[in-house]
């Protein structure tokens, strides 16, 4: 028979209740795959403006949409590790799991991308805007 000290069943303890709430038996892990995806959302915001910083100065590949913008969100492939796992979104399991929208106006409150839920734009999803704020849903005009 083993015997275990009182600091070895409290530390292991500890650890069984940091589990149950930190999603191992499935406490928060949406809230962690929802911080995933608004990550995801931030890395095609650097590698659009990657983009747009490449073309503008006449050496990037392929055309550009208005104000220099990637036609669709799959211009960017070489502006990121690994396209194909970024594109999933990790909290409604959609692939392609994003919805790229090249702006017409480089204005803060114009969405760039939205995120997927069952193929269409989550009304309580993550919404990506040009100036890189996100925000859970649609926000109004000017805020």
């Amino acid at each position: 028979m083993r015997f275990y000290s009182t600091v070895t069943l409290l530390l292991l303890a500890m650890i069984w209740m940091i589990g149950c709430d930190g999603g191992l038996i499935g406490g928060r892990s949406d809230e962690a795959k929802a911080a995933v995806s608004a990550s995801n959302m931030h890395q095609f915001h650097i590698a659009i403006n990657a983009f747009r910083v490449e073309h503008r100065a006449g050496f990037g590949e392929g055309d550009s949409g208005p104000l220099g913008y990637p036609l669709q969100l799959e211009d960017v492939r070489p502006y990121v590790g690994d396209y194909d796992q970024l594109i999933k979104n990790p909290r409604t399991g959609d692939d392609p799991g994003y919805e790229y929208v090249p702006p017409t106006e480089h204005m803060a409150n114009v969405p760039l991308i939205y995120e997927l839920k069952g193929g269409q734009r989550d009304p309580e999803g993550w919404v990506l805007y040009v100036d890189g704020s996100i925000s859970k849903g649609v926000r109004a005009k000017g805020k």
